[in-house]
């Protein structure tokens, strides 16, 4: 099982300085041992004021995505969001660098790449257990492939093209290296969730699907060789799953779905008087928090399938105690690992997670909270009390 358990940036949007994201600084508790996999945090929530860097810090860990995979069916995002690309538009440096730690089984994997722009790879090196395996300089035109896929892969032309040489060897070759099958295949499930007035995502394809659509599983369900009453069966099946996730996070509705004029629709039903009954689209009079909820709910039906899931302030429009449902449902599954961005304190509870999983961003560090006190955190202390004494300060 792969994860994350470092990330590091420099000269990357507002990060001048290179910031370390550690991942690996767990503490020793013994509460909520489910947020912990291979001894590296698995679940972070990171604090940090307006402008501090947290949704920065969440774009630079998907800018590997640009080059490593096809952006066309992986993107729903605004270009804006990596505009002004490099730290003071490059009045530092013209190039922004980017390393990622990774932990698979007993192997440490390192991947560090360069860039001009989130389109314009400059340098990139692969290496496993401090062996380089895979190494390119665009600049040098100099390359170097230690893998057994290099000894037939024809690479005369590659510096003619902006191509990663990762990408270039993993797409033409028949792969022999399971670490860089394994690599590319936790690449591939990074998702990147953004509810804030409009959801935004990386990762995960909804293939343009709308969210009732994504609900109801309409595209695989149509194309099963099987009857239209088990076709209904299944759309049914599938319409109680949402009932019940609504249900347990506070939202009570009585749902149905029916087909009107070739599409599925998912409609409210409110009874009116004795003997009528009314019927109302759910998107039509859900709220932006229930908006928000139902795109997440269609990122948590295919939760196994990510590797790493990052999601951009969270909690902006749910109650505190829907924010609180939402991270017990996302910690309940250990393959996943999960990376939060948020402004409620009231998330800072030791029956939540515990003090390594909570980090604050601030002046181009980043930190968990035992890591910002000489104090002993223990399972009893209050932590949001402390954090709002002051007791993490620097």
């Amino acid at each position: 099982m792969i994860m994350l358990t470092k990330f590091q940036v420099k000269n990357f949007k507002k990060f001048n300085d290179n910031l370390v994201f550690d991942l690996s600084k767990k503490g020793d508790y013994d509460f909520n041992e489910e947020v912990i996999r291979n001894n590296n945090i698995n679940f972070a929530l990171i604090y940090g004021s307006n402008g501090s860097g947290k949704s920065n810090l969440g774009l630079a860990i998907f800018d590997i995505l640009f080059h490593t995979t096809d952006q066309s069916s992986i993107f729903f995002i605004p270009p804006s969001l990596y505009e002004n690309y490099l730290y003071g538009n490059g009045i530092l440096d013209d190039r922004a660098e980017f390393i990622y730690n990774f932990l698979l089984n007993n192997y440490n994997i390192e991947y560090r790449y360069v860039k001009k722009d989130f389109d314009n790879l400059i340098e990139e090196e692969f290496k496993v257990d401090g062996k380089t395996l895979i190494y390119m300089n665009r600049e040098k035109k100099y390359k170097e492939i230690n893998i057994p896929e290099g000894d037939f892969l024809k690479t005369d032309k590659f510096f003619e093209t902006n191509l990663s040489l990762l990408k270039y060897i993993f797409n033409n070759t028949i792969s022999e290296t399971e670490v860089l099958d394994i690599f590319f295949d936790f690449i591939h499930k990074m998702n990147w969730l953004r509810s804030l007035q409009r959801n935004n995502y990386m990762g995960y394809s909804l293939n343009n699907r709308s969210v009732t659509d994504s609900i109801l599983n309409v595209n695989d369900i149509e194309n099963l060789n099987i009857s239209s009453e088990e076709k209904e069966r299944k759309y049914n099946e599938n319409l109680k799953e949402l009932e019940f996730f609504l249900t347990e996070s506070g939202i009570k509705l009585n749902l149905i779905q029916k087909e009107e004029e070739g599409k599925r629709q998912i409609y409210a039903k409110f009874k009116v008087s004795e003997k009528q009954e009314k019927l109302i689209k759910l998107l039509n009079i859900a709220s932006s928090g229930t908006l928000a909820l139902l795109v997440f709910y269609i990122f948590y039906m295919r939760l196994e399938k990510n590797s790493l899931l990052f999601i951009d302030e969270f909690d902006a429009f749910y109650h505190f105690k829907l924010t609180k449902f939402i991270i017990k449902k996302l910690k309940a599954n250990k393959n996943v690992q999960v990376i939060l961005t948020t402004h409620s304190t009231n998330l800072m509870d030791n029956e939540l997670l515990r003090p390594d999983c909570y980090f604050i961003i601030k002046d181009n560090k980043i930190k968990n909270l035992p890591e910002l006190t000489d104090k002993e955190l223990r399972e009893e202390h209050n932590i949001e009390k402390l954090f709002k004494s002051g007791a993490f300060d620097e």
